[in-house]
């Protein structure tokens, strides 16, 4: 429809001209038109008309759509569509013009301008693929096949907004939108050469608690049709990267969440992360109770390059000394041997595209958490790293409904953050306004608390129990708690109040009980050290 065609030319800047999109249909003489609205002022297509022709003179092409827009000055232009734009054009929005809308089957005003200009770009399309303008009307010549290979990159839309809307359209008519459930987490996981990704990559996995193995591009990517692209030295493209990695995260193992390895590295992809978590983030305010709330993490294995560099060529000659080993004995496997692990200058190469991709995702570190982990020392002060980094964060992993609430009480190192200041002046406060009851408070302590206390030493742990009614009062109680905590003690209260039976009454037959009120400390200290730690059987 007409707003499929105004999106796909959105992102060019059009001062007059012909375009030219291939589409899918059958042949004929109909010629439709259809008017492009958009409530942009600049936007280049505004006043534009689309024209839809079945030529019966190109026999031996299928349907084109054409663009004509008016340029500033009214006047209409005919200009030539370089071969970017054809196809550009061309990839833009597959359509066929039998789907087109009855009411867009209108007849076409008349245009000199428009219909003299139809001709020239067939002889625009007839000389981009190597036959002459003249030959357009020939039905038996047979035309130089153009077509890219497919899934791979040449002739490929550098668009994100179009290879994105292309996959998701894909995945919406394939699995129904109510079907497209992605993990709730995805971390994007990008490593410099010899950072130790196969070390390092389960110790984030652990920190976020996924219990799937990561989603490693190269992996996925490596199937025999897409091996064949990459013998042949093309690329696959974008397109074809970006929907068969969609599909694998639509895998309902990783619901839960997913780690994956090796996207995104180009600008395109890097802006396709970005679409999708919007994407993801609109469907979860349309249908809150099905799709969830996207929690999107970068993170960056780093070393510097001569370390990488350093690592890269250790690793070669450990792998070449240990197939030599095997082949020599027998015993064992053969280990894969890199070109980059084994020349500096390719492992130099290598970690300059490493710089190249890093820098591409920086990018997104306005619009997401952004873990750039120091990959240098050893495997432990790694790890430890890692966990710090990746540590649980309400904010990000909540709904926001739900953090609302629950951050109205602080978090627990925030109150312990002034847990001293605050300590200080309240046993101050105790002096120079509850004297009397302060100075009762710290009797008891030292008369009943202090005897189980010392008796108790060895073990560090005592449960100091009193029936003495001065704790009836709370603020005793507190007072308790502060003294012992100044003194460096870690304690906890609780109280219960018991039935203790008194008598039976003779007449009713009912038991007659008191009520006891026991108030319990529960006290910690460090215990006393008999002997050193590993002296287990008494002897020096």
């Amino acid at each position: 429809g007409t707003t499929t065609l105004v999106e796909s030319f959105r992102n060019f800047t059009l001062c007059g001209g012909v375009l030219m999109m291939m589409l899918q249909g059958r042949r004929g003489g109909a010629l439709w038109r259809a008017t492009a609205t958009t409530t942009r002022n600049a936007h280049p297509l505004r006043n534009a008309t689309f024209a839809v022709c079945c030529s019966q003179t190109w026999v031996s092409r299928p349907p084109s759509v054409f663009v004509s827009v008016p340029p500033p000055q009214g006047r209409w232009y005919t200009t030539k569509p370089t071969k970017e734009t054809l196809s550009v054009v061309e990839q833009a929005a597959k359509v066929d013009a039998e789907a087109v809308p009855d009411e867009l089957k209108q007849p076409l005003e008349h245009n000199p301008t428009l219909e003299a200009s139809l001709p020239v770009v067939a002889a625009v399309v007839a000389a981009e693929e190597g036959k002459g303008a003249d030959n357009t009307n020939d039905s038996s010549h047979t035309e130089k096949n153009t077509q890219p290979k497919p899934n791979s990159d040449e002739g490929e839309i550098k668009n994100a907004q179009i290879v994105f809307d292309t996959v998701w359209r894909t995945l919406v008519d394939t699995r129904g939108l109510e079907n497209i459930i992605f993990p709730k987490e995805i971390i994007w996981l990008m490593g410099a050469p010899g950072s130790g990704k196969g070390t390092n990559t389960p110790f984030i996995t652990q920190a976020r608690g996924l219990v799937e193995a990561p989603l490693v591009l190269s992996d996925i990517l490596d199937s025999p049709e897409f091996k064949l692209i990459k013998d042949s030295g093309g690329m696959i493209s974008d397109t074809t990267v970006v929907a068969a990695l969609l599909e694998n995260l639509l895998h309902e193992q990783y619901r839960i969440g997913a780690l994956v390895d090796g996207f995104p590295r180009t600008s395109i992809q890097v802006e396709i992360v970005t679409l999708l978590y919007n994407r993801m983030l609109a469907m979860k305010r349309q249908r809150p109770d099905l799709f969830p709330r996207p929690v999107f993490r970068m993170a960056v294995l780093y070393v510097d390059e001569k370390l990488s560099i350093e690592r890269q060529l250790a690793r070669g000659r450990s792998a070449i000394a240990h197939n030599e080993e095997v082949r020599a004995t027998g015993i064992g496997n053969l280990l894969p041997v890199r070109p980059t692990d084994t020349s500096e200058k390719a492992a130099a190469k290598r970690y300059a595209i490493f710089k190249s991709h890093f820098n591409t995702l920086t990018s997104l570190q306005q619009s997401f958490p952004f873990h750039l982990v120091n990959a240098t020392g050893s495997i432990e002060d790694v790890r430890q790293r890692i966990l710090k980094q990746f540590e649980y964060q309400s904010s990000l992993e909540l709904e926001e409904a739900t953090f609302d609430l629950v951050n109205k009480i602080p978090l627990a190192n925030a109150i312990s953050v002034y847990a001293r200041q605050n300590l200080v002046k309240r046993l101050d406060d105790y002096q120079n306004y509850k004297k009397g009851l302060f100075t009762k408070v710290i009797d008891i302590i030292n008369t009943e608390f202090l005897r189980d206390i010392q008796q108790h030493a060895i073990s560090g742990a005592v449960l100091v129990r009193t029936e003495n009614p001065l704790f009836e009062d709370r603020a005793a109680v507190l007072m308790a708690l502060d003294i012992l905590s100044e003194r460096g003690y870690i304690v906890s209260f609780d109280h219960k109040l018991e039935r203790v039976p008194k008598r039976v009454d003779l007449q009713t037959g009912d038991l007659v009980v008191d009520i006891a009120k026991k108030y319990y400390f529960y006290v910690k200290f460090p215990h006393a050290q008999l002997r050193n730690d590993g002296d287990i059987t008494g002897h020096t």
